[in-house]
Parts: structure tokens; C-alpha cells; sequence
């Protein structure tokens, strides 16, 4: 892990994303570890999503909604079984 950013009140750790997924593979192999982790970037994108302004468009829409399915695309990667179709 890597210090990218300190403040008084926070800290930021960057981790490179192959180290990142590989813990995550390994604790997606107990399914309530997994679904403790899933349920949490899902809130987590409901809450970032959520600060867009309605109506935003462009750049300040098209990032959050980026982030946010690469985000569940690592989670189908390491899933243990395919997520549910909506």
C-alpha cells in the first residue's frame, strides 16, 4: 500500500489493484465475507450516485457511473456466482 494523501483528520491508502483483488479473491471464498463486501460497494455506489445533481450530464455523470461499473465488474470477476440479472 502506498500513502497518496494525509490530512489532519484522514488518511488516504492507495493499493495497487492486482494486490487489491487478490485479497479479495481470497476472502470471497467465505460467502457471508463476500456478501459483507459486495453490500458495502453497492451502498457505497448508492451514496456517490446520489450526490450527482439531477440532470447532470457529461463528465460529472459519465465518472461516478464509470467508477461504479468497473466497481461491480471486479466483484463478477471474483464472485462466486454470477450476480442476479436486474
Amino acid at each position: 500500500m502506498h500513502l497518496a494523501e494525509s490530512h489532519a483528520d484522514r488518511s488516504h491508502l492507495s493499493t495497487p489493484m492486482d494486490s487489491l483483488v487478490h485479497v479479495m479473491r481470497g476472502v470471497s471464498e467465505d460467502p457471508d465475507a463476500y456478501a459483507t463486501m459486495d453490500k458495502a460497494e453497492t451502498r457505497y455506489i448508492n451514496a456517490e450516485l446520489d450526490k450527482l445533481p439531477q440532470g447532470a450530464s457529461g463528465y460529472s455523470e459519465s465518472n461516478p457511473l464509470a467508477k461504479s461499473g468497473a466497481a461491480l465488474g471486479a466483484f463478477d470477476a471474483i464472485s462466486p456466482r454470477p450476480r442476479s440479472s436486474l
